[in-house]
């Protein structure tokens, strides 16, 4: 009866490992390595140049733009409180309209059945905000610098 009783928690518990830990991670990489379109999203374009995709986080992390609350697991996806924490702080430090970056947050956020919440691709917001820059000469300082930081991701991550 003990023997039977331990051999069930160890199944029990081997297959919540394999089911919970392994499974996701083997699943993650077979999707980047077979279908990489599809599991990096669609691509994200600015000036005709491909800048990134729509699911890998485009880590900018430099004043005035938007950055992921979760950069470790590389998802641009926050929620809209956050984006608007974010938007507070951009035009306390940039001087970027509060209108705009709301507005800008409310165009892109969605509403998400799984998490109950309404989301926001902050790689989405920060295409917005280099198209932005680059037309205001105020902000044009911003847009070098978000144009260099994409350039220098894209050199040392591969993309294609």
């Amino acid at each position: 009866m003990k023997v039977k009783l331990l051999h069930g928690v160890f199944v029990a518990i081997l297959a919540f490992v394999i089911v919970s830990l392994i499974l996701p991670e083997v699943a993650y990489y077979l999707t980047l390595t077979f279908f990489p379109y599809q599991s990096k999203g669609d691509p994200l374009y600015f000036n005709g140049e491909i800048v990134g995709y729509k699911y890998v986080y485009m880590n900018i992390s430099i004043k005035g733009y938007f950055n992921s609350t979760n950069p470790y697991y590389m998802s641009p996806i926050i929620s809209e409180e956050e984006a608007i924490q974010q938007a507070y702080a951009i035009n306390l430090s940039v001087g970027v309209p509060l209108n705009y970056l709301k507005s800008l947050v409310s165009n892109y956020s969605y509403y998400d059945l799984l998490t109950g919440k309404s989301l926001v691709n902050v790689n989405l917001l920060n295409i917005e905000l280099l198209g932005f820059y680059k037309n205001n000469a105020k902000f044009y300082s911003y847009y070098l610098q978000g144009i260099k930081r994409i350039e220098c991701i894209n050199k040392t991550i591969d993309y294609q």
